[in-house]
């Protein structure tokens, strides 16, 4: 007789924790290089509770779970600090590259037929929407201040404010 085994355990016992029914995006906070500058944290949206200051070398990760107009509900497990709010805009995530392919970045991800730009390299990003698998984010791709805005699939994103990951 086989022996069924649950997908559910499949899952965890193949990849370890995994928040099941749940998705959620890998990020960090403070992405602008202003390591200095305070970035507000909020106990839900519009509610303020307090500032955090980023982390020595960089700033803190955080697990984005959801966008509730404009603020982002996040977990940062460093500071213990759960189900809290952040303003969308104050994270980022690194665009990883390593190999210089051409990376899409969508105008859209609702429409069939959309503009679509390429990156070949890696950048720093800030996020300002999620809607699994996608990220709207804003890329500043030269010194002369011109910014790059799409939606990138988060299989080319990395969360860790200190590496691109592998």
């Amino acid at each position: 007789m086989k022996k069924i085994i649950p997908l559910t355990y499949l899952i965890v016992s193949c990849f370890g924790q995994i928040a099941l029914g749940q998705s959620y995006l890998e990020a960090f906070t403070h992405p602008v290089g202003n390591l200095k500058q305070n970035v507000s944290i909020y106990s839900s949206p519009y509610v303020y509770c307090k500032d955090i200051t980023s982390d020595v070398e960089g700033g803190w990760v955080v697990y984005v779970h959801e966008r509730n107009n404009n603020y982002f509900r996040i977990d940062i497990e460093d500071l213990g600090m759960y189900n809290v709010w952040i303003h969308c805009g104050d994270i980022g995530v690194n665009i990883q590259n390593y190999d210089c392919v051409n990376i899409p970045i969508y105008s859209s991800i609702h429409k069939k037929n959309c503009d679509t730009s390429y990156i070949n390299q890696s950048y720093t990003a800030i996020i300002y929407d999620f809607e699994d698998p996608f990220v709207f984010v804003k890329i500043d791709a030269d010194s002369n201040s011109n910014s790059l805005y799409g939606w990138i699939h988060k299989k080319y994103l990395c969360g860790s404010p200190y590496t691109t990951c592998p």
